[in-house]
């Protein structure tokens, strides 16, 4: 998929690149693009651009090559005031910064707040590796920048529908996100969506303990105890045949009723019934003590 992404997203900026050309025709190319030597501690970060892992190897091996070869590619920014802002080439400006260099070269150009967004996000996608939780995290960075998400779908190229299911990633519990930082192929678009879906149908118990018991599966599937497609029915198995939580014991109250010493009766009150027992009585005394009883609640009532 990301390659795929990639390739929609690669066309669409080409054709917001010759809009923007067409639109400034009257002025040379070089006035709007300058190649320049800039001090590395001029240059800002993309604030685009999600705060990924560096990865140490790839970056140390770039750094190798340029010591040897040279930069090949400048980096590309723009500038902000009196500094500059990346828009692409973190990880030759790492490798730069690795080598102990001081200046780097680089591309100014007067890109628009957009097209840096969709620059850093087509960058991050160039990785080979990349996961579907960290194409999440590159298009959250961007989603501001456009007015709703259908102008964001329409602007990369994406349906919306599998733009919904990258963007269900933000619904899953924060103990989840944040085992994904460190283990982001964990779980797919498709199986995010599909967790997000399944929570919903849980009652506010299952909800409480849903979690937790996702982050068991997640440890599961890192050892290769568990896969994706069977991740739904082992939550289903968890979650609705674990045993009920015992529930608390009733709280009973009871009194007895004395006459002379003598029980004659007892007076239970359990949660928010009240019975009343009484021994020996004849019928006289029977109906004498209902309608004590029915004055009694119809004075209650009246109250």
């Amino acid at each position: 998929m990301a390659n795929n992404l990639k390739q929609q997203l690669a066309a669409k900026l080409q054709e917001n690149t010759q809009q923007h050309n067409n639109a400034l025709r009257t002025i040379d190319f070089f006035e709007r693009r300058v190649l320049k030597e800039l001090e590395i501690n001029s240059i800002s970060a993309n604030p685009y651009q999600p705060r990924f892992e560096p990865e140490k190897q790839a970056i140390a091996s770039l750094a190798e090559s340029i010591a040897q070869h040279g930069l090949i590619q400048p980096i590309l920014v723009r500038q902000i005031d009196n500094t500059y802002q990346l828009i692409a080439g973190e990880r030759r400006l790492l490798a730069c910064k690795q080598l102990g260099r001081e200046r780097i070269e680089a591309i100014i150009c007067n890109e628009t707040d957009e097209q840096t967004a969709l620059l850093a996000l087509e960058e991050n996608l160039e990785r080979e590796d990349i996961s579907d939780y960290e194409i999440f995290q590159a298009i959250k960075q961007i989603e501001h920048q456009f007015k709703n998400k259908t102008h964001l779908a329409s602007t990369i190229k994406v349906a919306r529908q599998d733009l919904y299911r990258f963007l269900a990633f933000e619904q899953l519990p924060e103990i989840v996100l944040l085992k994904l930082k460190t283990a982001p192929k964990l779980l797919s678009r498709t199986t995010a969506n599909e967790l997000k879906q399944f929570f919903q149908t849980l009652n506010p118990e299952q909800q409480q303990r849903y979690p937790d018991v996702l982050v068991n599966a997640l440890a599961q599937m890192e050892q290769g105890q568990l896969n994706q497609s069977n991740l739904k029915n082992y939550l289903q198995n968890q979650l609705f045949s674990a045993t009920p939580t015992e529930k608390s014991p009733v709280d009973i109250q009871t009194k007895h009723l004395k006459t002379l010493g003598k029980v004659q009766g007892k007076f239970t009150r359990q949660q928010h019934k009240v019975s009343i027992q009484i021994q020996h009585l004849n019928q006289e005394q029977d109906e004498h003590l209902f309608n004590l009883v029915a004055d009694f609640l119809h004075s209650v009532s009246q109250n």
